[in-house]
């Protein structure tokens, strides 16, 4: 009984060949997208709330909107800073949310 090893030896042509058809045929099967689609999952809230302290602005705007953004199921991370007349929300959600 011959082995891989021993037949790949005697018949290199054939595995040559074999090897050949098999690399041509993958290669037309690749996908060809040069810049592939892809989205990103990611968004930034700004709000300006002129003449309120850090601590106004977190209590009466920032946790409020934190709180309805938590509700969603699809949230992934969420950070917030707040500062004297604005605040930043920065939302990352789950790579399984879909559009």
């Amino acid at each position: 009984m011959m082995d891989l090893a021993e037949f790949a030896i005697k018949q290199r042509l054939f595995v040559l060949f074999f090897s050949v058809i098999v690399d041509v045929t993958s290669y037309f099967e690749l996908g060809k997208l040069e810049d592939p689609t892809f989205t990103v999952k990611s968004a930034v809230v700004v709000t300006l709330y002129p003449g309120a302290s850090a601590k106004q602005n977190e209590q009466q705007v920032t946790d409020k909107i934190e709180t309805k953004l938590q509700e969603m199921g699809s949230m992934w991370k969420l950070c917030s800073l707040s500062r004297p007349g604005s605040s930043m929300i920065f939302i990352d959600l789950k790579e399984s949310t879909n559009f």
